[in-house]
């Protein structure tokens, strides 16, 4: 993993299943506050992890390391979505049909006090897209003079994807119908349109406003795909590589996924 310049980890839902299912269904129906605990999991026993590091080679540990769960147990096609599934952990299976341009996406916001003689900094993190201005400088109390400085801002990659059902799972006279999906950071290009995938990621909705200038909105929500894992079909290329020609994700991953479990 650390040796190809990933800083991630792939982990079987199955292996997670066969130690401890409890902890797979909480994993599942409650994403957004279980990954970051695998995240802190994860780094965790990679900085316990010093002297293998040094053996392979490798000079440090990146900043942080990403948990990716893969493999569950129901793939469900794109018209078995339900309002249940919101705010879960789903596997969908498609095809790519359009993959958007890579544009920043503000994760940290830094604030710079317009005030002579200040000019004291100020950062805030954004949750979900919103940005909260602080009200006063925390040096001087001046109210109402701190600005964003952007090239100071943190950002990471995003990507707009979007999914096309298998065409082995649309009805007979149905349409095609279609998911919209956001990959961030190393999930960005990890797939192209035309490749069939499945895609591990959580189910997410957004009220529809009326005016983007308005802050009523509609009763209705569209849906969206914030993108965890993608896997690859390879079943269907001409030309694939030998047998044990390239480790799979579950083989690299099952020493760490069984030191995980043990914390």
């Amino acid at each position: 993993m650390l040796s190809d310049g990933h800083t991630y980890l792939n982990v079987d839902a199955q292996h997670i299943k066969a130690s401890s299912p409890r902890l797979l269904t909480a994993t599942i129906e409650s994403p957004e506050d279980m990954m970051l605990l695998w995240d802190d999991g994860v780094n965790k026993i990679a900085a316990e992890q010093e002297d293998l590091l040094q053996e392979l080679g490798l000079d440090g540990l990146p900043d942080k390391l990403q948990f990716r769960l893969f493999n569950l147990d129901n793939v469900k096609p794109i018209r078995d979505l339900d309002p249940i599934d919101i705010d879960s952990l789903v596997s969908v299976k498609g095809m790519i049909t359009r993959s958007g341009n890579i544009i920043p996406d503000l994760r940290l916001a830094v604030f710079r006090c317009e005030n002579p003689g200040c000019g004291h900094e100020m950062h805030d993190l954004v949750d979900r897209g919103v940005i909260v201005v602080p009200a006063e400088c925390s040096k001087c109390r001046k109210k109402s003079t701190l600005r964003m400085i952007p090239n100071r801002s943190g950002y990471l990659n995003r990507q707009i994807v979007k999914m096309q059902e298998d065409p082995t799972n649309i009805p007979e006279g149905e349409t095609p119908r279609s998911l919209l999906m956001y990959a961030f950071d190393t999930n960005v290009d990890a797939c192209k349109p035309g490749d069939k995938v499945t895609i591990t990621g959580i189910f997410r909705a957004t009220r529809l406003r009326l005016n983007p200038r308005q802050r009523a909105a509609h009763a209705l929500f569209k849906t969206y795909l914030d993108v965890v894992h993608v896997a690859k079909d390879e079943t269907d290329k001409l030309f694939r590589p030998r047998t044990g020609a390239v480790s799979s994700p579950s083989n690299n991953c099952c020493w760490a996924t069984k030191w995980l479990l043990l914390l």
